[in-house]
């Protein structure tokens, strides 16, 4: 089964951090833009209360582990670990494909909507998919939802 986003006609958008999470959820429920949420909680740092507010809006029980639903995931940490996997393959490898065309005028940044569709479409296309299980996961979610 084909599980690129695109070609599904699902889009991957970055809010840029938490603290816009629940400002674009509001937007595009507004648009009756269906949505599905993924964060991470951050659990490596101290408690904003950001996660409780996320949590509160989708009228679901705040978790401090991963979890995946029908309606949203979230990881312990940050994503950066998720798309790093555990089998010791580095992340730069996609990083310098992803902004090596720009010549050092960028830097990679997950949070940045371009560069997280094009790591996601990277990894599938190499065939690194045991890399993505957890993501792999999300995307089955997202598919059976819309």
């Amino acid at each position: 089964t084909d599980k690129n986003p695109a070609s599904h006609g699902i889009s991957v958008f970055a809010c840029g951090g938490k603290e816009d999470v629940l400002n674009i959820r509001q937007l595009y429920d507004k648009l009756e833009i269906p949505t599905y949420l993924v964060w991470d909680l951050d659990m490596d740092k101290a408690d904003d209360g950001s996660n409780v507010k996320i949590f509160e809006a989708l009228g679901a029980e705040p978790v401090e582990e991963e979890t995946v639903t029908g309606r949203y995931a979230c990881f312990t940490n940050n994503i950066e670990d998720v798309f790093a996997g555990s089998d010791g393959v580095a992340l730069d490898e996609y990083k310098q494909a992803i902004t090596g065309p720009f010549k050092g005028k960028i830097q990679f940044d997950i949070k940045n909507s371009y560069m997280a569709s094009r790591l996601v479409e990277m990894m599938y296309g190499s065939g690194n998919r045991g890399r993505l299980g957890r993501i792999e996961d999300i995307l089955d979610e997202v598919m059976q939802a819309f």
